[in-house]
């Protein structure tokens, strides 16, 4: 290697150094650099730490917060997990599930029930909410939520393409025999 390519690589590494990106990250999450593992990848602890990142400290939100989650972040796909009482899964089906199809009374009441009896699982299925802050995914499981006068902990998409719920739910309804094959891993 020549002296002057030498010679740049060192400055280039200095520089390089004055600016290290894990810690802009970590600021930027509000993490502690040392809770960053040394391969610069944030820790499953410190990503835990953040409200709203994992399903083990989601957001609490009001239906008033709900609904200008919804125009805020319109602009760019994103995704929380939030707590959601049933009077704010009721503000949003009432101001945000329009031009949607109808609800399915057999699926609501069965999501009802497994709530009400606490047995509906933790999923990462989202709530989906399109740029045009519409319902556009989970109206079944928010109906299900207001009918036990439950609280969920929810997945939430904001800022879905308008066009996204032309292929949502459209593959074959699973048929009774395909949940018991899959629930006895035959």
């Amino acid at each position: 290697m020549k002296k002057t390519d030498k010679k740049r690589k060192e400055q280039y590494v200095a520089s390089a150094k004055l600016i290290d990106v894990n810690t802009v990250v970590c600021e930027k999450l509000g993490i502690d650099p040392s809770k960053v593992s040394w391969d610069g990848i944030p820790t499953l602890n410190s990503l835990r730490e953040i409200p709203g990142l994992t399903a083990e400290n989601p957001i609490v939100v009001t239906a008033e917060q709900f609904i200008l989650m919804t125009k805020r972040y319109d602009q760019s796909l994103c995704a929380l997990w939030l707590d959601i009482d049933f009077p704010v899964m009721e503000a949003a089906l009432i101001s945000l599930n329009v031009n949607n199809r109808p609800p399915k009374p057999r699926i609501c009441n069965s999501i009802s029930a497994s709530m009400s009896s606490g047995k509906f699982p933790l999923s990462s299925a989202t709530i989906k909410v399109s740029a045009l802050h519409q319902l556009i995914d989970g109206q079944n499981r928010f109906q299900g939520g207001v009918s036990s006068k439950t609280r969920h902990v929810f997945l939430v998409a904001f800022g879905e393409d308008p066009d996204a719920v032309l292929s949502i739910d459209i593959g074959i309804p699973r048929t009774a025999n395909d949940m018991l094959e899959t629930a006895s891993g035959s």
